[in-house]
C-alpha cells in the first residue's frame, strides 16, 4: 500500500487534494496531511511516505526548502509540487 502526504498550509485546498485522491484511486493507500513543511519535516522523519504533494508557498518552511531538505536526506519518494 502506497502512503501520500499533502503538503499545504490551505486547508480548503489541502482536503480537496484528498478528496480527489480518495475519489480517482482504486487502489488502497494511505493519506497523511500537514498543514506547513515544519511538520512535513516532522512526519517524514518517523513515516515512511511514497508520494508526497507539495504546495511551493508556504509559512515558516517553503516547499522549496523542504525538497532541498528531501534531497539532503536522499529521500527516494516521488514529489509533485502543487501551487495555486
Amino acid at each position: 500500500m502506497y502512503t501520500f502526504l499533502v503538503v499545504d498550509d490551505e486547508s480548503l485546498v489541502r482536503e480537496n487534494i484528498v478528496f480527489l485522491l480518495r475519489q480517482s484511486s482504486h487502489y488502497p493507500f494511505h493519506i497523511l496531511e500537514a498543514e506547513d513543511g515544519d511538520t512535513a519535516m516532522d512526519m517524514l522523519a518517523v513515516q515512511s511516505v511514497d508520494v508526497l504533494l507539495l504546495d511551493v508557498r508556504m509559512l515558516r518552511v517553503s516547499g522549496l526548502q523542504l525538497m532541498e531538505w528531501l534531497h539532503d536526506k536522499n529521500w527516494e519518494g516521488i514529489y509533485a509540487v502543487i501551487s495555486g
